[in-house]
């Protein structure tokens, strides 16, 4: 009702946060936000401003469905700088570079300078290396290693975003998803077609949660491709000895040996190889003689 009779006195779209200002319930500000998104009365109009619905405004249905339908009544092709100088006009609370960015989703395709809907003649865009991907290792043919560091989103709950390389590699492309089955709870890897950022993995909260994960540590997740299977491991920061075999599985030969089989690359070249994905904090743990006798990770599968 609050939200209502502000925007009924104002006359034109509001803000969640305009409307507890303009109404002086600034304590209110994520309920209005939440009754504006619950409540049929109400219309998004722009990325940020809510209308009544009986005014009869045009829906905003967020960035891609806003390039979608400027594509669909162009015909099927569009100049890209049309749709960007249509949606600025319309949505003035948007930028040019998040409408390049979602035009840029799986489900679209960039042609010179004209965007249209991808199809399957197209199929999908090419993903870059797996073993160039930062926090990923390879070990045997269907077990793959994904390193998510603890943060404060993760253990909110929120979503976390996943490479398209390992994604793809996990059977996972655009517009489908996979379950991984585990313990305490299963792992859903994910990839929008309206998304613009890549794949993504569900909530990791729960697995956090049961190995008491804290800010800092590093939860190893050994995806299994064929079987959908997935074991997670937490290491600590101090657990310098047990993350490298965390991260590559059992260090034979040789903990650098497994570590440049790990990442596929050449044994000489694994310094460097390293350096350029940003993880050469990991040599020093291949050349501890013994890195593997001090194992101390939680371990669920």
């Amino acid at each position: 009702e609050l939200a209502q009779a502000a925007l009924h006195v104002c006359g034109e779209p509001m803000s969640p946060a305009a409307i507890a200002e303009f109404t002086g319930a600034l304590h209110a500000e994520a309920a209005i936000r939440q009754a504006l998104h619950d409540n049929s009365r109400f219309s998004r109009a722009t990325r940020a401003t809510w209308a009544l619905s009986r005014w009869g405004l045009d829906k905003y249905g967020g960035l891609f469905t806003e390039i979608a339908a400027r594509i669909d009544s162009a015909g099927g092709s569009i100049a890209t700088s049309a749709v960007v100088a249509d949606i600025l006009a319309t949505v003035p609370d948007v930028n040019e570079s998040s409408i390049r960015s979602y035009m840029g989703a799986p489900a679209f395709v960039v042609d010179k300078r004209t965007v249209r809907r991808r199809t399957a003649a197209d199929g999908w865009p090419p993903v870059p290396p797996l073993n160039s991907v930062r926090g990923v290792f390879h070990p045997r043919p269907d077990e793959f290693r994904i390193a998510f560091p603890v943060t404060a989103d993760l253990l909110r709950g929120s979503g976390q975003k996943l490479h398209a390389a390992p994604a793809t590699a996990l059977g996972v492309h655009p517009g489908s998803e996979r379950t991984f089955t585990g313990t305490p709870c299963d792992v859903i890897v994910y990839w929008r077609l309206f998304s613009a950022t890549g794949a993504g993995v569900g909530s990791l909260r729960p697995i956090a949660a049961v190995l008491e994960a804290q800010l800092g540590d590093t939860l190893v997740f050994v995806f299994n491709a064929r079987d959908a299977t997935v074991a997670v491991q937490r290491i600590t920061l101090a657990d310098r000895r047990g993350r490298l075999a965390a991260l590559v599985g059992p260090l034979t030969p040789s903990p650098r040996a497994a570590l440049a089989h790990a990442v596929g690359c050449h044994l000489h070249k694994l310094d460097e190889f390293l350096q350029r994905r940003g993880e050469d904090d990991l040599l020093p743990l291949a050349d501890d003689p013994s890195p593997h006798e001090s194992h101390r990770g939680r371990e669920v599968s």
